[in-house]
Formats: structure tokens, sequence, C-alpha cells
């Protein structure tokens, strides 16, 4: 006798529910400020091995912008519809200074959940 494979159910009791695949983003307090106000619409991570395994191909469904500490209970997080990204080339003043090749992770997305919505 052979097992037949479980399907995992959703919260609503579906059967063949698969959980929403979903893009982290730990920012600073500062960049999550720009986002929650509205005036950052985009997320920036270097085009490297690192983030190229990671977001290339992938299906997102979601995007969660986070700052804080999750085991001190300081973590405040925004979840948006994935909308894409763009390669972007953008000119480095501080440090390694040069012009380089980043992901520019849209956040124009409908929220999802979070910083009470936005209101």
């Amino acid at each position: 006798m052979t097992a037949q494979p479980k399907s995992t159910p959703s919260v609503s009791g579906e059967q063949g529910y698969k959980p929403m695949k979903t893009l982290y983003l730990h920012v600073t307090r500062k960049h999550f400020d720009q986002i929650k106000s509205g005036n950052k619409e985009r997320e920036y991570r270097p085009w490297n091995i690192y983030w190229k395994k990671r977001i290339i191909g992938v299906p997102f469904e979601a995007v969660e912008i986070s700052y804080g500490a999750p085991k001190a209970g300081t973590r405040e997080r925004i979840t948006f519809a994935w909308d894409g990204y763009e390669k972007r080339l953008l000119e480095v003043k501080l440090y390694k200074k040069g012009v380089y090749l980043y992901f520019a992770i849209s956040l124009k997305g409908q929220i999802i959940e979070g910083a009470e919505l936005l209101q």
C-alpha cells in the first residue's frame, strides 16, 4: 500500500493550498518611514549573486518590508502585493564610489497588511 501525499489545507479548509511566496526585505528606520509615508516607491538591492539567486525567476506574490527586532517585540512590517522589479544603474557617492547595477523592487503594489494599511 502506498502512502498518498497530504496537501496542506488553507485557513478556509481548501485542499491543495500553497502558502504565498514572499520576498522579505529588512530596512533602516529612515527608509521604513519613507515607505510608510509613501515617499519611497522602490527598495534597492545590489545586482549580485546573492540577490540574483533570491529574486530572478521566483514567482513572488508579495514583498514584506520590515524594521526592528522580532524578539524585542519592536518589529514593524508592511506587506505589498508583488509588482516586480527593474534593473537600475545608480551612482553611489558615500562608499564604493561609482555607478552600480541594482534591483529596483517596486513598492507600488496594493498593501496587503501592516502599518495600519497606511490609512
